[in-house]
């Protein structure tokens, strides 16, 4: 099996502890992204038959494979696996001293809550809920 990842992500150190990496083409990390795109090129040798799989974070994996002329298959991995995350919140961050600004934000983002998610499933985004399970489009 021919498995492609992107350097020095999570993914790694499963596929290190699991002896794969023989078995592995490695992407790299620190590009210029408006360049270069390694995720994004890992899932296009997917789709060109180079690869077998690839793991790569759940937005760019989902985003470009609904972009290949070949049906590809999201499988989201679960959120923790032998102790290593895979899965992480994405959170806004602002200044410490703007508490109302933080709770208008807060309020803002549960009340469009149903349309961000309708927008990120739209792009192929994968999302889990508040128990690690995926939620379905």
């Amino acid at each position: 099996m021919r498995i492609g990842v992107v350097a020095g992500t999570p993914p790694v150190s499963l596929l290190t502890r699991y002896d794969l990496l023989g078995q592995t083409r490695s992407y790299e990390r620190a590009v210029d992204t408006r360049l270069y795109a390694p995720a994004r090129d890992a899932v296009n040798d997917v789709a060109r038959g180079e690869l077998d799989l690839a793991v790569i974070w759940g937005p760019i994996a989902g985003y470009a494979a609904r972009q290949q002329p070949v049906p590809l298959t999201l499988v989201p991995l679960p959120a923790q696996q032998d102790g290593v995350p895979l899965a992480f919140s994405v959170s806004l961050g602002i200044r410490p001293r703007e508490t109302a600004w933080k709770h208008e934000l807060n309020t803002l983002l549960e009340r469009l809550a149903p349309q961000i998610q309708t927008i990120l499933q739209g792009y192929g985004v994968p999302l889990l809920d508040n128990h690690d399970q995926l939620i379905a489009p």
